[in-house]
């Protein structure tokens, strides 16, 4: 269940987005944020399945996935009531700064190195993604 939360708040994260072309190119760096976000929860699963990732961490880490959706669920409410370009980009380097946050936290709290570490790609990978609508927005991070 968790898993579909978290897919389902990215791949429909930015639909109040422009038309045309642009709204294609974010789209698509919607649907980059959630597939980084679908792979790293396969490989952590299939990792605590084979012992790899404690309890602990495994728990840690479904709670993150879960406040990963809950942003893209707020990113996506506030990109459909800005009104303006330079809104939708408060809205974008809002999200990113939640997912730094995120990372920070998972930085300091997982204790298993190689959970660690993907956890870390999976979350730049998001950042990215997010990074490349500000710069399609016309904005800069």
């Amino acid at each position: 269940m968790r898993k579909i939360l978290a897919l389902s708040a990215l791949a429909v994260m930015l639909c109040g987005c422009p038309s045309g072309t642009q709204q294609q190119q974010i789209a698509a760096a919607a649907q980059n944020a959630s597939i980084a976000v679908q792979g790293f929860q396969q490989v952590e699963i299939a990792s605590y399945q084979a012992g790899a990732v404690s309890a602990e961490d495994h728990k840690f880490i479904e709670q993150q996935l879960v406040s990963v959706a809950q942003m893209g669920k707020t990113a996506d409410s506030c990109i459909r009531t800005a009104t303006t370009k330079q809104g939708t980009i408060q809205c974008v380097t809002t999200a990113i700064a939640t997912v730094d946050q995120l990372n920070a936290s998972g930085a300091l709290y997982i204790k298993s190195a190689d959970a660690k570490q993907k956890y870390q790609i999976a979350l730049t990978g998001v950042r990215t993604a997010l990074a490349v609508i500000v710069t399609i927005e016309g904005g800069t991070i």
